[in-house]
């Protein structure tokens, strides 16, 4: 930029025609008004010069250095002719046009300062500087190191210093540490560190510390841990003539049994257990003392002797010795203070010699319980009830009173519809008076009768009816129990021959499904994929139950109740059945449990679970062949020795089927509400059936409408009932009367199955994922039994089935709507 008074010192030059004359010169010829050469001065000849109208002028040089310039300090400005320049100090600078840039040699590295001096750059130059502890030599360029020791002798305080290149220390014995805040040393505590003395106890000192062990102990400083002293090595008197026993930290003078140490005279003393009380005969036994030791004696104790312990003293047992005097039938019983006395059994008295029995007549005084028809008949030393003459009446069980004869029917062999014979198998006594027989409200004539077998001549009819049978003038009714046999029998919806998937078996009532079809009716796809496991079959002997649980539904079926019921439905007896179990035996696949229902009764409850785990197998009952698929649970009941209140009483078992839904957003492409078929048509077919769907999965199963009782096929009968609220359905088995005098393996055999499958809409592939599911269905089989009775449930468990199922909108389902 140009300075402002040197514009105006040249416009003012120019202005006043700032030209000097040249006397001595002329412009030559022909050169007027010629500039720059024209006209040869001789004044001013290093001057600029110019001709105006002949006259030599020359041009003068303006001094910016004076008359202004733009040079920016620490640049001065240097004149030359017609211009100038900014010039910089010789050191330290670079110029920059009008100004000076300073040189920093400290991070060029140019400077001369000598380690440890280090460079301080200053504008135009640098200084060598020197850090605490030093000193900058005369040259200025390096440092010396300051000795603090001598130049401030106290600096430590009582602590020593030691002069360091640039610094000092201060030093401190061997278990000190110094203190820059009081100048002195100070202890170190070397208890604090935990692990210094290991085991022992650490004690700090001056300087130093020292570890330190109980009494009994030495310290092992190399092992830093407190050794057992052996007293008795040690030091061998230390117990005088006891005997010396070290332990740990320390030592025990011991003694022989019966003597005492006394320390003051380190010697062993006797020691009368007697006088002390520590002896251990037991009274009436007397302690008598020995040198070193006691003895136990039964001293003016007659009837007594020294137990083999040798402590107490024990009862002679005179009746086992026979040394007692008692006369048969009195027999002897010993007394517990030295003696024994002569008893007699119930039904006689002790005589006056206190040696011998008489005899009791407990008829002719009346103290006999026989109840009135019944008969008191005396017997030596007892009594007997009986029933003479007393027609159709027999003594009872508890041996009191006559009650009428047993009746009972356990199984039964129905004619076909077109009638014709019929069998009915129980106890019926031994006397026919009045015998008739009813199905339903038809008469069925009687052809033979025993003791336990009536056979009849009954009408034609079907469906299942209850029997009425008259004999001495006593009704007993069996309920559902005669179902009328038929020749041609029917499958379930036809077995879907129209749609080609199968065929009807007329003998059987069994469907034949085509290849890829299954079900009781054909109606499902066979699911062949192992690859979708569930969440496995778990057995609980606490609640003799089985779960399945494949994360998104719990299946549970276990027992509840057995009950104890009469002809018109009133409970008697209720027994809880959901409480611990006994594990009986396991086998590969197979576990049996137990429970006796109560304290009081030999009846047992037996549960046989198996596990179809390899290929189908088949399984024979009443005639009939069944086939259990691979992944089937077959569950076997059996019911031994149950002591009825009445004849005309029955049981009733009842299971509970119970769900729990664990997915309750399930939304994919198969996603179908639930739909139930329920076929229970006793009359033409052999067999009762269930279907379950839901999102395109089917839960299907079927039972048999027979069982085997005392070794023969019968029909049997039950009742669903639903319980919204819990998600679960109730069973009633009702289980007919039975005789707990024998017992029949395998007695009674139930065969049920069941499987998942697959509609005919079900769609392969969703866009969501496919999931497990599990259908509870409680279908159970009453059974009927003479001794015992078991029930075989066989459930067929697809691994690889996704069916969900909830209960809440379950239509009643009752699989025997039976009427006689």
């Amino acid at each position: 930029m140009i300075n402002k008074s040197f514009l105006l010192i040249s416009i003012l030059l120019l202005l006043n025609n700032s030209k000097i004359i040249d006397s001595t010169s002329s412009c030559p010829a022909g050169t007027n008004n010629m500039a720059n050469g024209g006209c040869p001065t001789v004044m001013y000849p290093d001057l600029n010069c110019e001709c105006d109208n002949g006259q030599c002028f020359a041009c003068l040089d303006i001094d910016e250095c004076i008359s202004g310039h733009n040079c920016v300090a620490p640049a001065y400005c240097v004149n030359d002719y017609a211009t100038f320049s900014c010039k910089c100090p010789p050191n330290g600078y670079t110029p920059n046009g009008t100004g000076c840039d300073d040189i920093n040699e400290c991070s060029l590295g140019s400077h001369d300062c000598v380690t440890p001096a280090y460079c301080v750059n200053k504008i135009g130059s640098f200084t060598c500087e020197c850090l605490n502890g030093y000193t900058l030599s005369s040259n200025s360029k390096s440092c010396d190191d300051v000795d603090e020791c001598t130049t401030t002798p106290t600096i430590c305080g009582s602590a020593t210093c030691m002069n360091t290149q640039g610094g000092y220390k201060c030093n401190c014995q061997e278990g000190y540490i110094y203190s820059p805040i009081t100048s002195s040393c100070l202890d170190i505590d070397e208890c604090t560190n935990p692990s210094i003395c290991g085991s022992a106890i650490c004690n700090n000192s001056p300087g130093s510390f020292f570890c330190q062990c109980l009494n009994g102990y030495s310290y092992n400083s190399v092992s830093k841990a407190c050794d057992d002293v052996n007293e008795c090595i040690d030091t061998p008197t230390v117990c005088g003539s006891a005997k010396c026993t070290n332990i740990d930290g320390g030592y025990i003078c011991n003694c022989d049994i019966g003597l005492s140490y006394d320390s003051s005279t380190k010697s062993c003393l006797d020691y009368n257990e007697c006088s002390m009380g520590t002896h251990n005969c037991v009274s009436p036994a007397t302690c008598v003392n020995t040198h070193a030791s006691f003895t136990c004696e039964c001293i003016n104790q007659p009837g007594y002797t020294l137990s083999n312990n040798g402590t107490n003293c024990i009862d002679i047992d005179e009746c086992s010795l026979d040394t007692d005097d008692c006369i048969s039938p009195a027999y002897c019983v010993n007394e517990p203070a030295g003696s024994f006395t002569c008893v007699c059994n119930d039904g006689y008295t002790l005589s006056g010699d206190a040696k011998s029995c008489i005899d009791i007549d407990e008829c002719s005084s009346s103290t006999h319980d026989c109840v009135s028809p019944a008969t008191c008949v005396n017997n030596d030393g007892s009594f007997s009830c009986i029933c003479k003459d007393v027609p159709g009446y027999s003594l009872s069980s508890n041996g009191k009173s006559c009650s009428k004869n047993n009746i009972s029917i356990s199984s039964v062999i129905p004619s076909f519809t077109n009638g014709g014979e019929a069998s009915f198998i129980g106890v019926f006594g031994n006397t026919f008076k009045d015998l008739s027989l009813l199905i339903g409200s038809n008469n069925c004539s009687i052809i033979a009768n025993s003791s336990n077998l009536i056979k009849c001549t009954a009408p034609p009819g079907q469906g299942v009816h209850s029997v009425i049978l008259n004999i001495d003038g006593e009704q007993y009714i069996a309920n559902q129990i005669y179902q009328y046999q038929n020749q041609i029998l029917q499958c379930p919806n036809d077995c879907l021959s129209k749609l080609n998937q199968g065929i009807c078996d007329s003998k059987t009532g069994q469907c034949k499904c085509n290849t890829g079809f299954n079900s009781y009716d054909c109606s499902g796809i066979i699911i062949l994929d192992d690859t979708k496991s569930n969440g496995g079959i778990k057995f609980d002997n606490h609640t003799n139950s089985f779960t399945t649980d494949d994360n998104n539904v719990k299946f549970l079926i276990y027992y509840k109740l057995l009950k104890e019921v009469g002809f018109d439905g009133q409970v008697y007896k209720t027994y809880p059945l959901k409480k611990e179990w006994i594990l009986n035996s396991t086998f590969e696949n197979e576990m049996i449990f137990e429970q006796t229902i109560s304290h009081d009764s030999n009846c047992k409850i037996i549960t046989h679970f198996q596990e179809i785990k390899d290929e189908k197998k088949a399984f024979q009952f009443a005639n009939e062949q069944f086939y259990l698929e691979k992944g089937s649970i077959k569950v076997t009941i059996k019911v031994t020795k149950y002591d009825y209140i009445n004849n005309l009483n029955t049981l009733e078992l009842e299971l509970i089927s119970s769900i729990e839904e664990q997915d309750q957003n399930r939304n994919d492409c198969n996603s179908k509400d639930i739909d139930i078929e329920d076929i229970n048509s006793p009359a033409s077919s052999k067999f009762s059936f269930i279907k379950i769907s839901k999102d395109n999965k089917i839960f299907s199963g079927r039972f048999l409408n027979k069982l085997l009782s005392d070794n023969r096929e019968t029909f049997f009968s039950t009742e669903n009932i639903k319980d919204l609220e819990s998600n679960s359905i109730t069973t009633l088995l009702k289980l007919p009367h039975f005789n707990n005098e024998c017992i029949i393996d395998p007695g009674i055999l139930l065969t049920l199955d069941f499987s998942v499958l697959l509609s005919t809409d079900f769609k392969e592939n969703c866009k969501e994922d496919n999931r497990k599911w599990v259908i509870p269905v409680s279908i159970v089989i009453p059974v009927v039994f003479v001794a015992s009775a078991i029930i075989f449930i066989s459930i067929i468990y697809k691994k690889s089935t996704t069916v969900k199922i909830g209960l809440k909108k379950f239509k009643s389902i009752k699989l025997n709507s039976m009427k006689g």
